[in-house]
């Protein structure tokens, strides 16, 4: 652990350090660390935050693998004539879903 050089006083209201802590505490840091990283101009990062975009990330890969099977379905593939065969007016969805494209 490095040694501290120097400390800061800071004068807070009341309900002020409980704030403080309770933010800290979301991002995984202690109370000095999260007003240095503030002090320094470094936005900390929640937990709740990199949670939430763990599941955006998820939900873009399974959109990416829906697109995959949806180009796939529109191509001209001998392997899935059995497939179209067996779904009943797959051409009809088939011709309005031709002009979509589907950006990862």
């Amino acid at each position: 652990m490095k040694r501290v050089e120097y400390i800061i006083k800071i004068y807070l209201k009341p309900g002020d350090k409980a704030k403080i802590a309770k933010n800290a505490r979301e991002c995984g840091m202690s109370m000095s660390a999260y007003v240095r990283n503030l002090a320094l101009g470094d936005i900390p990062v929640t937990h709740i935050e990199l949670d939430e975009m763990n599941k955006v990330m998820k939900v873009h890969a399974d959109l990416g693998r829906l697109c995959g099977l949806l180009k796939m379905t529109l191509t001209n593939d001998e392997r899935l004539n059995d497939t179209r065969a067996a779904v009943p007016d797959a051409g009809q969805w088939t011709a309005a879903l031709a002009g979509w494209q589907c950006r990862a």
